[in-house]
């Protein structure tokens, strides 16, 4: 697995390919381990390729990690592991379901605690947003002031409006956006 960059702060993060460390590099150029990962039997070994497969029962990261003040947003590989895994639509004109062997999680750097975040409903992954009855969210970009920022297609966001029982204002914006709209922004204040 190939390193992984992102930034916090004034400091960068590198997510080692080994999927063990997370160090950070300072404005002063020091390097210091921020976090260790530590996945024991479920750990999977760099040098079996078959550990890498789909449906492997080991866990390891592969997708961009996003911090802010209080939290480490991550996506984890957990393969068959998973008790509940995520239902995805398949696409490209195929029909049905399929298992998505990839799980949210949030790692609380306060108090230390670790969780996954259960699928909300087929088809979409990370929080509940639970204010205006809008689609998961989950972020694709943290900022430096807290707000956790995503984005999905109008056309998408005007769907949940006529699908789900969302509130007057989430209607309000579906409905004045066309199609061609895209993309639309998502800006969520984590809460602390």
């Amino acid at each position: 697995m190939n390193p992984m960059l992102f930034r916090h702060k004034n400091a960068v993060r590198i997510k080692n390919g080994l999927n063990k460390y997370i160090l950070t590099i300072n404005e002063y150029n020091r390097i210091d381990t921020a976090y260790i990962f530590n996945f024991g039997k479920y750990a999977p070994d760099p040098l079996k390729r078959d550990h890498f497969r789909y449906h492997a029962p080991f866990i390891y990261s592969q997708f961009p990690i996003f911090e802010c003040d209080q939290y480490l947003f991550m996506t984890f590989h957990t393969g068959s592991l998973s008790d509940r895994p995520a239902k995805m639509f398949r696409k490209g004109g195929a029909v049905g379901e399929y298992d998505y062997d990839f799980e949210c999680s949030v790692f609380n750097k306060k108090t230390g605690e670790f969780q996954f975040i259960l699928q909300p409903e087929i088809n979409q992954l990370g929080f509940v947003e639970d204010f205006e009855g809008g689609p998961a969210v989950w972020p694709k970009y943290v900022s430096s002031d807290g707000y956790m920022i995503t984005y999905m297609y109008a056309h998408e966001f005007k769907a949940h409006a006529e699908t789900h029982e969302v509130s007057e204002r989430f209607k309000q914006i579906a409905h004045s956006l066309k199609d061609t709209d895209n993309p639309v922004i998502v800006r969520v204040k984590l809460k602390q």
